[in-house]
């Protein structure tokens, strides 16, 4: 059987490979011509196509009676280099973008298990500062489905979904406050103060994240607090008023999550935030040095 599989799996390679040549010889030829819109296009091909081939050699070697089949050393071998390629096609379609060539792609895995699905894209590290950017057809190509098209006027819900498809695998993310800036030189930026969550509670939000749209790219940012956020009384008492059982559970996180909403602007510690959301926007808008 094992004999058989690797067979099978040198005719994909050999397919795949010939394929690739191929595409390479066509880039070769007409690079001058090759639009970035193409550019994408090729990318999202072969990334679907090495989805599904993957996807395949896995089901060949189930063994019987197991419901998720093992990812062994070739089909991992076979995964990395896949995601090789496909950071690549990633750091051509992004090298005018204010990190060109910096950072890694933002999937984590090819198949379809736990934390498979992440927004296409390059990340990196700063410091404490989660750096990532993508192109705006790389991002409408993700979101088509949502019909996220509406970038000037993204909401809190559209805010929450794509912070966590960018950043998180494990966890949903809540919003607990979020803004909207515009300059004169057609930069959107927004900026939300949220917690990675798996349980509801009257838990506190740990960290901020920031989007900037400029130009043909789209920025984001995730750091931790500089300083721990303090419980607001009021919304406490939202949440001890309404979290009576496992029912209302989530209703009481909803409402004490929209407490901070309108009430967080208007405390003190929002100065404190303001700053950080500043720090970032001014990074991923500039390409400012952090030791400045």
């Amino acid at each position: 059987m094992k004999k058989i599989f690797y067979f099978l799996i040198l005719i994909l390679l050999v397919s795949c490979n010939f394929k690739s040549n191929t595409n390479r010889k066509k880039d070769s030829q007409s690079s001058e011509v090759v639009t970035k819109d193409e550019k994408v296009d090729e990318y999202l091909k072969t990334r679907d196509a090495d989805i599904d081939t993957l996807q395949k050699l896995q089901k060949l070697q189930k063994p019987r009676g197991m419901q998720w089949p093992p990812i062994n050393d070739t089909l991992s071998e076979l995964e990395n280099k896949a995601l090789l390629d496909l950071e690549g096609k990633l750091k051509t379609i992004l090298k005018n973008s204010n990190f060109s060539n910096r950072g890694e792609i933002n999937l984590e895995t090819l198949f379809r298990f736990e934390n498979f699905g992440r927004l296409d894209g390059l990340v990196f590290k700063e410091d404490s500062l989660k750096v990532f950017y993508t192109s705006k057809k790389l991002f409408l190509a993700y979101f088509q489905e949502k019909k996220m098209d509406h970038l000037n006027d993204l909401t809190p819900k559209d805010l929450e979904e794509i912070f966590q498809s960018t950043y998180l695998s494990d966890a949903a993310l809540k919003n607990f406050s979020w803004f909207k800036q515009s300059s004169n030189n057609s930069i959107v930026v927004y900026g939300m103060v949220g917690l990675p969550y798996q349980i509801v509670g009257p838990w506190l939000p740990d960290r901020i994240y920031s989007l900037v749209i400029k130009d043909d790219y789209i920025y984001m940012g995730e750091k931790r607090l500089g300083k721990k956020i303090y419980e607001i009384p009021k919304c406490r008492q939202i949440w001890d008023s309404l979290a009576a059982g496992d029912l209302l559970s989530e209703y009481a996180w909803n409402k004490y999550s929209e407490c901070y909403q309108e009430e967080i602007k208007h405390d003190p510690q929002f100065e404190s935030l303001q700053k950080q959301f500043n720090w970032i926007i001014n990074y991923l808008e500039n390409t400012i040095n952090l030791s400045n």
